[in-house]
């Protein structure tokens, strides 16, 4: 098969009773946390990102009514009444920026109606920073 080579998958790596798991399909780390998944795309899994979603369960918490009627509106905006904006839930958190740029993404979709459009409401110093939609 040279030179092409299957890259082994990385093993589980468990913190604080948190196991994040390697996924070969998205090329990210995934895990859990009080029924929020996370996501952090990295090659190798940095431990503390354990500790940045849980710190982050708190204000997600917080902010949800407000990042809901955002992705709403967001969603209303682009496609005005071709999908049900009120099937709007939680997808998960992606914490890739969060150690260099202090934000992380809490990305939210609806049923089929929805296709591939997401939303993406981005949390900075604990407020809504942005909020984009997209496919």
């Amino acid at each position: 098969m040279w030179p092409f080579k299957k890259r082994p998958i990385p093993a589980p790596v468990t913190e604080d009773g948190v196991t994040a798991r390697f996924s070969p399909n998205t090329g990210e780390w995934e895990f859990s946390i009080d029924d929020v998944d996370f996501t952090f795309d990295s090659p190798t899994f940095d431990t503390a990102a354990i500790q940045w979603a849980k710190s982050g369960l708190p204000i997600i918490a917080a902010l949800m009514p407000q990042m809901i009627a955002a992705a709403k509106d967001e969603v209303r905006d682009d496609v005005e009444n071709l999908i049900n904006v009120e099937s709007v839930e939680l997808l998960s958190v992606d914490l890739t920026e969060f150690p260099m740029e202090g934000y992380f993404g809490v990305n939210f979709a609806g049923d089929d109606s929805w296709g591939d459009l997401g939303v993406v409401v981005t949390i900075k110093d604990g407020a809504i920073f942005a909020v984009d939609a997209g496919d």
